[in-house]
């Protein structure tokens, strides 16, 4: 008895560790957060998106059945976007994840190539154009 105990507490933390993100349980939180909690829900779901708004949803809601972690973040983020509010968002901090998953991830992710003589140029030559937050010339 005394062994089994002892094995238990060695494999505690090991067994701990595997769990799964459970991307259909995270999705459905993140639907009905979004339904009680975002002041803008009802003027962004309307009834003239109501249909497309739920087959969108339940869509993502299947494929969140048998996603993987990062599979299932950018599945929550499609969702998001349905809002097209930039103050909807959310991350999370990929423990374990292997580099292969994580240059996987940011595959897509949209690159700019920008060095400082280029940028104080665009700066200079749009200077009347630009917001102050956006120069500082």
């Amino acid at each position: 008895m005394k062994k089994i105990f002892i094995l238990t507490l060695i494999l505690l933390p090991f067994l701990s560790s595997a769990q799964n993100c459970n991307c259909s349980e995270n999705f459905r939180f993140l639907v009905e957060k979004i339904k009680n909690n975002y002041v803008g829900y009802k003027d962004k779901i309307t009834v003239s998106n109501r249909a497309r708004f739920d087959v969108f949803t339940d869509s993502l809601q299947k494929s969140a059945n048998s996603a993987e972690k990062l599979a299932c973040l950018d599945l929550c983020l499609d969702w998001l976007a349905f809002f097209e509010d930039k103050h909807l968002s959310i991350s999370f901090t990929p423990d374990g994840a292997t580099k292969d998953e994580i240059s996987a991830f940011f595959k897509t992710a949209e690159k700019t190539y920008w060095n400082e003589v280029d940028l104080n140029s665009y700066l200079r030559r749009n200077k009347t154009k630009l917001d102050k937050v956006e120069g500082y010339l």
